[in-house]
């Protein structure tokens, strides 16, 4: 079966969710970097402001370090 953009998106947060035993990243930081969007106004008018920049960058980075890790023990 095919893995379409989805699949690999719902990947992607399942291994953060997994891997993120600290709890370090905010589930708001994973939300923006999937471009999910609340749809409550309230919520909406208090969170939409909020820029997750740092948080994503450190998230990303995170994620990279992680793929190329799965690489290097393919070696």
């Amino acid at each position: 079966s095919k893995i379409r953009l989805h699949g690999f998106r719902g990947t992607f947060r399942s291994l953060i969710d997994t891997l993120d035993v600290d709890g370090k990243y905010l589930f708001e930081t994973k939300e923006k970097i999937l471009d999910h969007h609340n749809s409550n106004k309230v919520v909406l008018a208090y969170t939409n402001k909020s820029n997750h920049q740092v948080q994503m960058r450190e998230l990303l980075n995170f994620w990279s370090e992680f793929i190329c890790s799965l690489k290097e023990s393919y070696r």
